[in-house]
């Protein structure tokens, strides 16, 4: 009895993704920050492969209950990055900047332009919170366009002198270089 419910649990949530979601060899999950590819689709569990090789097994009650996202293969898809930026620089200029900065990033969908909106605003630490919108090509790259925005927007930003990082409580003393 009590040894068949995870079995039976995972063959059902096998049955509901597979309908729902019609997933295929060849998609992807994302889940934890990290990208994988399905590798094999079974009755109770999801097999993906790491982009380092290694094979993760998801077990499809896991995946039915779990924040996953299902990306299928060969479409783009939409991803966003968050960033704080001091309230006193136009939302203009940071969406310009960013253009600049990471319009032409390969792995960008070029038939989608960049994004780029305020998204969030605290007057006492005088930062707004912007929302960065792009597409990619392969949903592989995601996570390494992500992080590639958020250094291209750092960099961008301290060459054009509009960003200097939010002062410390512990400010009166001398800090290191």
């Amino acid at each position: 009895g009590l040894a068949m419910q995870p079995t039976l649990s995972s063959v059902i949530s096998g049955l509901v993704l597979n309908i729902d979601y019609r997933l295929r060899v060849g998609d992807g999950i994302v889940s934890g920050g990290e990208a994988v590819e399905i590798a094999s689709i079974g009755w109770r569990n999801v097999v993906a492969r790491k982009s380092s090789g290694r094979l993760m097994v998801f077990p499809n009650a896991k995946l039915a209950d779990a924040e996953v996202e299902f990306v299928p293969a060969g479409r783009p898809v939409r991803g966003e990055t968050l960033v704080k930026l001091p309230t006193p620089i136009p939302p203009d200029q940071v969406g310009s900047l960013a253009a600049t900065l990471i319009g032409d990033l390969p792995t960008l969908d070029p038939d989608r332009a960049v994004s780029v909106t305020p998204s969030g605003f605290d007057p006492s630490a005088a930062y707004t919170q912007y929302r960065i919108g792009y597409w990619v090509s392969d949903y592989r790259d995601l996570i390494s366009v992500e992080n590639t925005i958020q250094q291209r927007l750092w960099y961008g930003l301290q060459r054009a002198r509009l960003y200097a990082p939010p002062a410390t409580p512990e400010s009166d003393t001398p800090s290191d270089p």
